[in-house]
């Protein structure tokens, strides 16, 4: 059975009387929902796709809806929930799709996620979550879309991304990330199309970065990274954003040209024979 009941306008609060329906797919987002998730939803067993998206629900999620091992969807973004994901997650394993960007959730990502082996998508921006990020996710080999942002905690080394074949967007926003990039990631992802290392601190130079056919959007904005330019990065015609870094040696192009943001990406002990991006 399949409830959608989407951009309806709905106020009030979820029925707890729903537990007793045979769901396997509800969907609310974008109404003005709010309260607590009821606990009795973790009595829908047969309950697969679980969308919230885009309401008012607050408050903590019922460790109960651990107990819907069915669970492949569960999109909470865009609501004010708060505190940690409950430990009963773990039981979770047949999840391919996660989303709390948006949220209050807070404390330490944990460790279970790595554990999701089926995990397609993953998406956690804009939380008041504390990193580093497991280990482990970056082992997850059916992630196709992972999304972190802005998370508070201690610096974290370049994550190890060679088990990361399928990757397709790939952003890890404002992470504490520091370490150099992995210059072979056009062979462990070859079919990557956004990656975002923004606001990071990370250091070391991109020269050895060889250019991924498939790339269309690139925010390397806000680190310390080093060296020259290489001349596909200049040459390109899609998203790429290389501002505020310490590049040195010639500025092959104006600072802004075609969609190449380079607004002071060049190191201020470069020499004058720079055409300088300020």
């Amino acid at each position: 059975m399949h409830k959608d009941l989407n951009a309806n306008y709905l106020s009030g609060s979820i029925p707890k009387a729903w537990k007793t329906l045979p769901l396997v797919h509800l969907s609310m987002l974008a109404n003005n929902i709010g309260g607590l998730i009821p606990m009795e939803i973790a009595e829908i067993v047969t309950l697969k796709h679980l969308v919230l998206t885009d309401n008012q629900l607050e408050g903590p999620i019922p460790p109960e809806l651990g107990k819907l091992t069915r669970l492949k969807t569960l999109v909470l973004s865009g609501n004010n929930f708060t505190g940690t994901l409950p430990a009963t997650f773990a039981n979770l394993k047949d999840m391919t799709d996660f989303r709390i960007a948006g949220t209050s959730f807070s404390g330490e990502i944990p460790d279970f996620l790595g554990n999701w082996t089926k995990l397609v998508q993953l998406d956690m921006r804009g939380t008041s979550m504390e990193g580093p990020i497991p280990s482990t996710i970056f082992h997850l080999k059916n992630l196709t879309i992972l999304r972190v942002s802005d998370l508070k905690g201690p610096n974290m080394p370049f994550p190890d991304l060679r088990d990361m074949n399928s990757m397709q967007q790939l952003e890890l926003r404002n992470c504490m990330n520091n370490g150099s990039i992995a210059s072979n990631i056009v062979e462990i992802m070859p079919g990557l199309m956004k990656l975002d290392l923004s606001f990071n601190r990370l250091t070391g130079d991109i020269q050895g970065l060889q250019e991924i056919p498939s790339l269309r959007n690139m925010y390397l904005t806000n680190n310390s990274l080093t060296g020259h330019i290489p001349a596909w990065i200049t040459n390109v015609k899609h998203n790429f954003d290389l501002s505020y870094n310490n590049f040195t040696g010639p500025s092959q192009t104006v600072c802004q040209i075609s969609n190449l943001n380079k607004i002071s990406s060049y190191s201020s002990e470069e020499n004058q024979s720079v055409s300088w991006c300020l």
